[in-house]
Order: structure tokens, then sequence, then C-alpha cells
């Protein structure tokens, strides 16, 4: 595989996926040649961690004969910097520009492939809590352009950082998001919520993990060996109304200032209902009593 297309690529962000994405390209040897960012501090600092040799913010001029242009802003910039690009660059026939969003499609780069830039998205399906580089070798990545051009040198971008990559168009693209939500931000979402509730004990957050965590990776071992049907055990799955609705009262009662934590156990339990009638169908007249029991409470 040549590295040629990969000599003059310009990084412009410094935020939580730039750090994690410059540390990958470092060690795959295809460090960006430039850096833009709207704060030069940022950007002389980012240069300095990663090697990267030419610093530029908004105001400047871009060079000429880049070949790939990497958008690592927020999701709500992406739009105002395709803009931004489009006016400041000349002769993109042969350049790729690519966002790393998870949310949007490369339409959001409308404004550079109006005039012929080659665009796409290109989202690594792991979480970047804050500027530490995380490692990406192994993970995948998600490639949406409706340009060949674009996907067969993003496909080699994935290969030389030892990404596993695959093609989606825009609607799959959104769905696959989707799905990265369920799968991470809910869970962090739950133990936020679990942390609430366990302090009603007198325990640190640190004795909660202590206490939980075998469940916990058992639980994801289970998911990953049998899959999420297979894996769903507790009062729910059982049938025990009397556990449920002993749940609801004390929700009720001991967070009457946090009705949000009430109303996430009714909804999630009453989705819990469709799962369970999968994994045992001959209770299924049980799941329904008690998915209507949830709902009502729900709408009261």
């Amino acid at each position: 595989m040549r590295k040629d297309f990969f000599k003059n690529i310009i990084l412009i962000g410094t935020g939580r996926i730039a750090h994690s994405l410059a540390a990958a390209m470092k060690k795959a040897e295809i460090t960006p040649t430039h850096i833009l960012s709207r704060s030069e501090e940022k950007a002389a600092k980012f240069a300095l961690r990663f090697g990267i040799a030419n610093i530029l913010t908004a105001e400047r001029e871009l060079p000429s004969g880049l070949s790939l242009y990497i958008i690592a802003v927020s999701d709500d910039a992406i739009a105002a910097v395709s803009g931004i690009l489009a006016e400041k660059c000349s002769g993109t026939k042969d350049a790729v520009f690519i966002h790393l969003s998870g949310s949007y499609p490369s339409s959001q780069l409308s404004a550079i492939a109006s005039k012929g830039g080659q665009t796409a998205s290109f989202h690594i399906m792991q979480t970047f809590p804050d500027t530490n580089p995380v490692p990406v070798s192994g993970l995948r990545a998600i490639i949406e352009t409706e340009s060949n051009f674009a996907y067969g040198k993003l496909s080699e971008l994935a290969e030389l950082l030892n990404l596993i990559s695959y093609r989606l168009n825009a609607d799959q693209k959104t769905l696959y998001h989707v799905t990265g939500i369920f799968i991470s931000n809910f869970l962090v979402g739950n133990l936020y919520n679990a942390e609430r509730i366990f302090e009603k004990t007198g325990l640190s957050r640190q004795e909660l993990y202590d206490i939980f965590t075998p469940i916990l990776m058992t639980t994801v071992r289970n998911l990953l060996q049998k899959g999420s049907v297979e894996s769903l055990s507790g009062p729910l799955e059982r049938g025990d109304v009397h556990v449920i609705e002993k749940h609801i009262e004390l929700l009720g009662k001991e967070f009457e200032s946090a009705p949000d934590l009430l109303q996430s156990y009714l909804s999630q339990s009453a989705g819990l209902t469709r799962t369970a009638s999968v994994k045992n169908p001959n209770k299924k007249e049980i799941y329904i009593l008690l998915r209507k029991m949830l709902e009502d409470q729900l709408g009261s």
C-alpha cells in the first residue's frame, strides 16, 4: 500500500477525537502536516505533542496541495467549517474532505461538495471522554460517502490505522449511530442513576462498584456469548409483580424530588417485558399484564 496520498494532511480541530486520531496517525507514520485551530496557543501545544510541523489559524491562507482534510470539530460546527473551507480552498477535485461525526452524514460538507470536493464521513466506534489519546487499533470504522474515490482512500487510511472498516449509506449510518447511543450512552446514564440510588444506602461510590462490578462483568460476558434475550434475568423476567411494585413504591417515596428515576425504571421495565416475552413465550400473558401496569404508571 502506498502512503503518497497521506503525505499532505490537514487536521482541523484540537478536541478529544483529534488527540486520539493524531496519536494513531503518528504511530502509523502518517502524521498530519498541518494543524488548524481557532486558538493559535492550542494549535501550537497540539503540534508540539504530535510532531506536526505547520500551525494554522482560521485567519490564515490555506496551503495548496493538501490531499486530505480531516474536520475534527464539534458536530454543530461542521457545516460552518465546511463553508469556510469551500471559500478558502481551490483545486479541491483530487482532495478528500472528511468529518468524524457519528451523528451526521457527509452531506454536512455540501458546501465543499458543491465546489467539486470529494466528501465523506469517517466515524470510529469508540468513546473519547477526554483528550488523553484512546488507542484505536482494532476498532471498527464506518465510512459513509457517495464518492468511490473517497471511499478507496479512506479504506486505505483505515488499514494504515489498523481499523476494520465498513461502508454504509447516510440512512444506515444514522441507525448505526443510534445503536451506539443505546449501547454506550444509555449504559452510562443507567450507572449514574444507580449511583444516585445507591447513595441512599450510606455506602460509598467505590463500595457500589466493589459490590456490583462482578455482576456487571458477568452481564457483559453473557451478552457477548449468549445474546441479549438469553442474558435477561431478574424479577421482571421471573414475572415477580410484587417485587416490581415494591421497587415502584420505594422510588416514588424515596426520590420524590427526582421523579426521573422512577420514570426511567418504568419505561425501561416496560421495554424489558418485550425482551422477556421473546425469552419465555409461555409467560407472555404475565408480561402483557406487567407492561400494562408499568405503562399506566408512566401515564399517571
